[in-house]
């Protein structure tokens, strides 16, 4: 997704599985993702093998719910 990769990761499995995502896309795909960004959207993609079994709606739900959360947090710590 910026896909975003996950900071518990060294540097090197965090760029590699960033890449293994981008490598799956299209280049029309990747383009709308850099558009995005550049509008100022956070992104997030999980590949389907990340996904594995997990339901997407489910997980998406829970990710913007949680994420709510953290703009919220994070708008009070940068505020602060």
């Amino acid at each position: 997704m910026t896909s975003s990769a996950p900071t518990n990761l060294p540097d090197t499995q965090a760029e590699a599985s960033v890449s293994d995502q981008f490598s799956q896309m299209s280049a029309t795909q990747r383009q709308v993702i850099a558009e995005l960004r550049d509008k100022g959207f956070a992104v997030v993609i999980f590949t389907p093998d990340e996904l594995g079994c997990v339901s997407r709606d489910r997980l998406e739900s829970r990710l913007v719910a949680d994420g709510n959360e953290h703009i919220e947090d994070i708008t009070e710590l940068e505020n602060n």
